[in-house]
């Protein structure tokens, strides 16, 4: 969609893009929030359903806030700033990484990808906004952005696939590509764990 808006200029596909990634990026807030196990914080659920309700509506709320105003800085201000509430889920996660019981290491690397693929994403943003220059304005950093960010919204999704899947009571069989050592993309497939009697 964001694709469509920037070869048309169409404010409406700039919304419905918008919209979409913010929509993306609140799930992930909420499924990394209940892997995490904020759901039980305290003995209730209080602290679990603001998150989701919160991320429920911040992408409707932002995306007419930046429809209201010229400026748009109000709803991209708290997409960016809900990358740093994502890294706090992610690093809570990772010091109980010995709770998931994973036979393989591989799970938390999708965390570490995304969080790289994020940060790059923000240093071209920066130099395509503030440096923009006539080398760098070919260069299309902007589109770059866009596809770091993809790639962070995957790497995050399959860590959930995999820390859903033992909630669930499911092992996660992970396979890479292009292989172990070199492990680029990852694909998550859910197998039963059979309980012995």
């Amino acid at each position: 969609m964001e694709g469509i808006y920037h070869a048309t200029l169409w404010n409406g596909f700039g919304r419905i893009g918008e919209t979409i990634l913010k929509f993306q990026q609140s799930l992930i807030v909420v499924f990394l929030a209940n892997t995490a196990g904020f759901s039980q914080f305290y003995g209730h659920h209080y602290i679990f359903i603001t998150t989701v309700l919160i991320a429920g509506m911040y992408p409707m709320v932002t995306v007419v806030l930046s429809s209201a105003y010229r400026n748009a800085w109000i709803g991209w201000l708290t997409f960016d700033v809900l990358w740093f509430f994502i890294l706090s889920i992610c690093l809570e996660i990772w010091k109980n990484k010995e709770s998931y019981k994973f036979a393989k290491i591989d799970a938390f690397l999708q965390m570490w990808y995304a969080t790289g693929y994020v940060v790059i994403a923000y240093v071209l943003w920066c130099i395509d906004t503030f440096y923009c220059t006539y080398v760098f304005a070919h260069l299309y950093l902007h589109g770059i952005w866009h596809l770091l960010i993809a790639l962070g919204y995957f790497y995050l999704t399959t860590l959930i696939s995999c820390l859903t899947a033992r909630l669930e009571n499911f092992e996660p069989i992970i396979t890479t590509y292009p292989s172990d050592k070199l492990p680029l993309i990852f694909f998550v497939e859910w197998k039963r764990i059979h309980k012995r009697n």
